[in-house]
């Protein structure tokens, strides 16, 4: 009988063992890559601002939602009941971040989760100035637009490299038409090496 308990008290000090260390993992682990963007799932207050012409909560809402989310319990809302100025024009209301000390020559991925009404113009884009103007021209922007289908949660996505004279870096997720559209999970990050490799390697294949 003593042998059964000294057994049990074994296994009970392994099992708790374990899931101690499991636990100590699992707070100590780093972050599969570093995000250049803070804050980019909405569940706190602060980092980003608002892109979009003066007074424009008279006709659209740009702010942070707890009733819609693609992971967590937040998410960012931009919603356009109608556009100003001309009928034509898109004006992109949209989250901003400036990307502090941005990494130049090397790819970096940017996108995010977005779900928009259907027929909503959705724009995520990363806008750079360059030192030296090309063509009379200083704001440079890489963007993904869509115009939504459903209201599914779907991932966009796309990759840039910065020239090494760039001065400036923004990051933006809007819209830019009316309707609505909820952005979770944004990102803006370097290539892993090991990414960038294997893209080079099927290239040449």
């Amino acid at each position: 009988m003593r042998i059964k308990i000294g057994f049990i008290c074994i296994i009970s000090f392994f099992v708790l063992f374990t899931n101690c260390s499991k636990k100590s993992l699992r707070i100590n682990r780093k972050p599969l890559v570093h995000l250049l963007v803070e804050n980019s799932d909405f569940e706190e207050e602060g980092s980003w601002q608002i892109s979009a012409p003066m007074g424009y909560n008279k006709y659209a809402q740009i702010q942070i939602d707890d009733q819609m989310a693609h992971a967590g319990k937040k998410s960012g809302l931009v919603y356009l009941e109608r556009m100003p100025g001309k009928a034509n024009e898109m004006v992109i209301h949209a989250w901003m971040q400036t990307i502090v000390d941005p990494p130049k020559g090397i790819p970096i991925l940017f996108g995010g989760w977005v779900s928009a009404w259907q027929g909503t113009v959705v724009r995520i884009a990363i806008e750079y100035e360059l030192a030296t103007p090309e063509n009379g021209q200083t704001l440079f922007s890489k963007a993904i637009e869509i115009e939504a289908k459903d209201e599914h949660f779907t991932l966009l996505q796309d990759k840039l490299i910065l020239p090494q004279n760039t001065i400036r870096v923004c990051f933006l997720a809007g819209i830019a038409s009316t309707g609505e559209a909820h952005f979770d999970n944004l990102f803006a990050f370097v290539e892993p090496a090991k990414m960038q490799e294997k893209e080079f390697t099927t290239k040449q294949e």
